[in-house]
């Protein structure tokens, strides 16, 4: 068996039987490197086999040259400005480098401290310390808002109670003015009212309508079903005092909530 080699460097394999030659191109010191190859290749082993060797363009796995860019498997080019501990960001089919501020006004965020106006508060609960009521809803919110001090009252849950009270020395067949305008709105609740002496009617009034007409004397007191009780503001109240018998020291009191 004989083998031929016109060029070199070559290495030149027999197989313990002598039946198969492997002839494979090398690299001895001193002799070069392999032909072929183009500008940017690199130098890569091909085998385990001593100085077996190639050329080979620069490659993701078994991928093609890269090229820069944005697309799968480029290389991502940089531009001028990218600088240490810069924020990246692609631009275009390069990659730019963006400071943390340049990054905030990117993305429309704003740095961990920062103010606002108050006009810019649409939400949320703000601190009393930062003039807030530091809670979502608040009842005082309601009440200075409320129309009077009755809506007011309503909203804290609050019932204003009170009472008109007076005495009629000597009766007489006329009306009694106990208030010309009530100041708010209210509900009337009860009727007190007697004498020292003698007997009248007394008919509590509001405004042209009948809450109670009570035969009133030394023994009466307190009254009940009461009618048309609720008083509107600037409702008049009075007490009408009829069939007069010699009554005097007539006492009475109107009591109301409000």
């Amino acid at each position: 068996m004989s083998v031929t080699v016109t060029s070199s460097p070559f290495q030149v394999s027999v197989d313990d039987a002598g039946t198969s030659v492997t002839v494979s191109t090398m690299i001895a010191s001193g002799t070069g490197l392999p032909a072929g190859g183009s500008s940017g290749f690199y130098l890569r082993k091909s085998s385990g086999a001593d100085y077996d060797v190639e050329w080979q363009a620069i490659i993701i796995g078994e991928a093609a040259a890269l090229s820069t860019g944005i697309a799968v498997n480029n290389v991502p080019k940089f531009t001028s400005g990218v600088a240490d501990d810069d924020f990246l960001r692609v631009s275009g089919t390069t990659v730019a480098g963006r400071s943390a501020a340049e990054l905030l006004s990117d993305i429309g965020a704003a740095a961990s401290s920062h103010a606002h106006a108050a006009g810019d508060i649409t939400s949320g609960t703000l601190a009393v310390a930062r003039g807030g009521t530091g809670v979502a809803s608040l009842p005082m919110i309601s009440i200075a808002t409320a129309a009077d001090a009755a809506a007011a009252r309503t909203v804290l849950g609050v019932t204003n109670v009170g009472s008109y009270t007076g005495q009629i020395e000597t009766a007489a067949d006329k009306t009694y003015t106990i208030d010309p305008g009530a100041a708010t709105a209210r509900t009337i609740t009860g009727l007190f009212i007697k004498c020292g002496s003698g007997t009248v009617t007394a008919t509590l009034k509001n405004g042209s309508d009948t809450v109670k007409a009570a035969s009133v004397s030394t023994s009466s007191g307190d009254q009940s079903s009461l009618a048309n009780t609720t008083v509107s503001a600037n409702g008049v109240i009075s007490i009408v005092l009829s069939s007069n018998s010699s009554a005097t020291d007539v006492i009475f009191a109107v009591e109301y909530t409000e």
